[in-house]
């Protein structure tokens, strides 16, 4: 995807959700969801993408990554 089109997109999703911010930074840690307890939602989740060999979303804001969760 070039860079016009998904700054195109991130305005869409602002002006739905305001709440979007394409600047925040962060790093989702596979390693310490995999050390949560059984049965909560990151321990889950980080089997889930260990299971599928998947890697977390590395782009987007913290809503876009973790939409589907």
């Amino acid at each position: 995807m070039a860079d016009g089109q998904l700054e195109v997109i991130l305005k869409m999703a602002r002006t739905i959700n305001p709440q979007i911010e394409s600047d925040r930074h962060f790093e989702i840690d596979l390693a310490k969801l995999r050390q949560l307890p059984a049965g909560t939602l990151g321990c889950s989740v980080a089997r889930f993408l260990d299971e599928q060999g998947f890697e977390p979303i590395a782009s987007g804001d913290w809503i876009q990554r973790n939409h589907d969760v």
